[in-house]
């Protein structure tokens, strides 16, 4: 009885951060969008940069998320999330 007690626990678990997941990827994923919009009408190299680094720091976490999400959708939850780690 527990070994599927736990899993339905473990599933419902998972759904649930594939929610958030799911929700923070979105968002990553406007903020990239709306920081290369305002990358074309930068009016100094300085901006320019700190906008391509701010890209490169979603882009980064883009991609992480794009781990957990697929790891989340076949059941699997991350070792990063288990602890209790926001998405």
């Amino acid at each position: 009885m527990f070994p599927r007690t736990f899993a339905a626990m473990d599933n419902k678990k998972a759904e649930a951060l594939l929610i958030r997941v799911n929700t923070a990827l979105a968002d990553h994923t406007k903020l990239v969008q709306e920081r290369r919009r305002r990358l074309k009408k930068a009016d100094s190299r300085s901006t320019a940069q700190a906008l391509e680094r701010e890209i490169e720091e979603n882009a980064a976490k883009i991609d992480v998320l794009k781990v957990q999400q697929k790891a989340l959708k076949r059941g699997i939850i991350p070792d990063e999330l288990k602890d209790g780690e926001s998405a």
